[in-house]
């Protein structure tokens, strides 16, 4: 068998495949969610705006950026959110933060959206904190592997919670996500 080099074109381009397939999907989704509401001209306005922004398979082809597979999710979420499929909506969002965690951000809207319907049906506390807890639970697994290394002997101390300390020390120095002085400094070294 013939190896793909890890600098070839070929490699280059099936990583890339993905995402691409993602802003499609993106694009029906778009539409899908809008026709039901706006009709079909102005949702594949819409649709069309996205298909042709170029930032977004600037993002997929040029750098890779894993963004557009999550910002499917995103999507998919939404659409499960207006049928009021709750555990659909949380496993949508549980799946793109394990693509992009910068989709932390939308944390507030999903409690909020689960916290309303908990007020206001009572029957949905036992299915929303049950999928809540394996979303908190597949975050937490899926990131284990790539922490295992820092929960040896060189941190005795934090043990298993280095995932969430791993979470934060990302977020805090995301700039685009905090403008906060302390990662600045951390960042250059001070």
């Amino acid at each position: 068998t013939m190896a793909i080099a890890s600098d070839s074109i070929g490699m280059t381009m099936l990583l890339r495949i993905p995402n691409v397939v993602a802003d499609i999907v993106i694009c029906y989704l778009i539409f899908t969610l809008l026709s039901k509401h706006y009709g079909y001209k102005v949702s594949a306005i819409f649709a069309g705006i996205y298909g042709v922004c170029p930032i977004f398979f600037t993002m997929s082809t040029t750098y890779g950026d894993p963004f557009s597979i999550s910002l499917a999710f995103v999507i998919g979420m939404l659409m499960f959110m207006m049928n009021k499929n709750h555990i659909g909506a949380i496993s949508m969002y549980t799946l793109s933060i394990l693509f992009s965690y910068d989709m932390i951000i939308l944390l507030p809207l999903v409690v909020a959206y689960d916290v309303y319907y908990i007020v206001k049906d009572k029957k949905n506390i036992l299915p929303i904190v049950l999928t809540s807890l394996g979303a908190i639970a597949v975050i937490y697994l899926t990131a284990l592997p790539f922490t295992i290394s820092f929960m040896s002997g060189e941190n005795p101390n934090q043990g298993i919670f280095m995932v969430f300390t791993r979470f934060f020390d990302y977020f805090d120095s995301n700039v685009l996500i905090t403008n906060n002085t302390r990662s600045e400094e951390r960042r250059v070294g001070k």
